[in-house]
C-alpha cells in the first residue's frame, strides 16, 4: 500500500513540474509577441482571455508552435518589403510607370487615367536608388531624395520637403563630397526665408533673405578664405544704398551707392 501511494505522488510531481514548465514557456513566448508589438508598433493579431484558455485546454506546445508561426511570418514579411520599398510600409512606384506633367508636380498613372499616391522612385539597372519621392493624390508631397551617381554609394545630392506640389520649408543640395552646397527656405515654391550658400571647403559662400521670390535686406558675400567680398541690401532683387567690396585679406577697397530706392 505504501509503495502504490509512493507511486501515485511520485508520478504526481512530474506531471505537475511539466505543467509548471510549459505554462512558463507559453508565457514567455507571449510576452515575446507582445514586445514584438510594442517595439514595432505594429499589431497583426490579438488574442481575448478567452481565445487563450481555449488554446491552452488544446495542449500549450500546440498554442507555442502557433504563436511562433506568426511571429516567424511575420518577420519574414518585414524583410521581403524593406528590401523592396524605401519607406517602411510606403507605396514603391517606379517612375517609368508613371506620367508626370512638364511641370513636374501633378503624377498620373502610365495610362494617365487616375492620380498617383505613393512614393516615385527612380533606380539604376542595378536596382540602386537615384531619386525618390512621395505623392499624394498625385501632387509631389512630403519629403524627397535625390542621389549621385554611382548610386550605389548613396552620395545625396538634394533633399527637402514638397506640400500640395509645392516646394516648402527648408531645402538642402549638396557637393559630391557630402558638405552642404546651399540651404533655402521655400513657401508655395518660391524661395521665401533665409539663404545660405557654401563653398565645397565648407566655408560659407553668401547669406541673406527672400521675401516671395526676390532678394531682400542685408546680404554678405564671402571670399574662398572666409574673408568677406561684398555686403549690402537689396529690396525687389535689386542692390540699394551703399555697398562695401572687400579684397582677399578683408580690407575695404570700394564703396559703391546704388539709386534704387
Amino acid at each position: 500500500m505504501f509503495f502504490l501511494i509512493f507511486i501515485f505522488l511520485f508520478f504526481y510531481i512530474i506531471l505537475s513540474s511539466i505543467t509548471h514548465i510549459s505554462k512558463s514557456l507559453f508565457y514567455l513566448k507571449k510576452m515575446t509577441l507582445i514586445s514584438l508589438i510594442l517595439f514595432t508598433g505594429i499589431s497583426f493579431s490579438t488574442y481575448t482571455a478567452e481565445e487563450i484558455e481555449k488554446k491552452e485546454n488544446t495542449g500549450f506546445f500546440g498554442t507555442i508552435k502557433e504563436i511562433d508561426e506568426k511571429i516567424t511570418n511575420f518577420l519574414d514579411s518585414i524583410k521581403d518589403y524593406k528590401a523592396n520599398s524605401v519607406g517602411f510600409f510606403e507605396t514603391e512606384i517606379p517612375a517609368n510607370e508613371v506620367f508626370i506633367t512638364s511641370d513636374g508636380f501633378i503624377v498620373y498613372d502610365k495610362d494617365r487615367e487616375s492620380l498617383v499616391s505613393g512614393v516615385v522612385t527612380e533606380r539604376d539597372e542595378q536596382g540602386n536608388m537615384i531619386s525618390a519621392t512621395k505623392v499624394k493624390n498625385g501632387l509631389v508631397h512630403g519629403k524627397y531624395r535625390e542621389y549621385y551617381p554611382p548610386y550605389d554609394e548613396h552620395i545625396l545630392k538634394r533633399e527637402g520637403k514638397f506640400k500640395n506640389g509645392a516646394l516648402n520649408g527648408k531645402n538642402k543640395t549638396y557637393y559630391e563630397n557630402g558638405e552642404v552646397e546651399s540651404i533655402i527656405v521655400f513657401s508655395g515654391g518660391i524661395p521665401d526665408g533665409t539663404f545660405k550658400e557654401y563653398y565645397r571647403n565648407g566655408k560659407l559662400k553668401s547669406k541673406g533673405k527672400y521675401e516671395k521670390g526676390k532678394k531682400t535686406g542685408k546680404w554678405t558675400y564671402y571670399h574662398q578664405s572666409g574673408e568677406k567680398e561684398s555686403e549690402g541690401k537689396y529690396k525687389n532683387d535689386e542692390k540699394i544704398k551703399v555697398w562695401k567690396y572687400f579684397d582677399n585679406n578683408g580690407n575695404l577697397k570700394d564703396e559703391v551707392r546704388h539709386s534704387f530706392l
